[in-house]
């Protein structure tokens, strides 16, 4: 994990396996042009975890994104979100996003209409997210 700064303004870019299967991430603080060669590390573990679960088969891959903590989101690293989305599209995945502010939840959005992703959905409370990532396909 890596964190720096304030309380207030530490960055946090987590990325973690859930005993249950779900690939937990955490992002958080300050996401500035000027840390754009940490962002884009982080999101390279993210993909190299999501490559990871593929070759074991994991299909759909869940995610739990968990926003909460963003304070500010600069251009740079809105465009690694971007192409993280990009990689993403080859895999059967459902995305949770958790707790992200209204400024956020409209950089996401943006992101996601630009990567053509339709599995991601934003959630303001972890319980909701994951009751939807868990929930079993219904079957007709």
């Amino acid at each position: 994990m890596l964190n720096e700064g304030s309380d207030m303004t530490k960055r946090q870019l987590e990325v973690e396996l859930g005993i249950d299967g779900v690939i937990y991430l955490v992002v958080g603080g300050r996401l500035t042009n000027e840390h754009i060669d940490e962002f884009i590390a982080w999101c390279e573990r993210v993909k190299a975890m999501i490559d990871m679960q593929a070759t074991k088969g994991k299909s759909p891959m869940l995610i739990c994104a968990d926003a909460t903590g963003v304070i500010c989101f600069e251009t740079k690293p809105v465009m690694a979100l971007r192409s993280l989305f990009d990689h993403d599209k080859k895999y059967t995945l459902k995305t949770a996003i958790v707790g992200a502010k209204p400024m956020t939840r409209m950089m996401v959005d943006a992101a996601v209409s630009l990567s053509g992703r339709t599995n991601i959905k934003q959630f303001r409370m972890k319980d909701e997210a994951l009751s939807w990532l868990l929930e079993s396909p219904k079957v007709d």
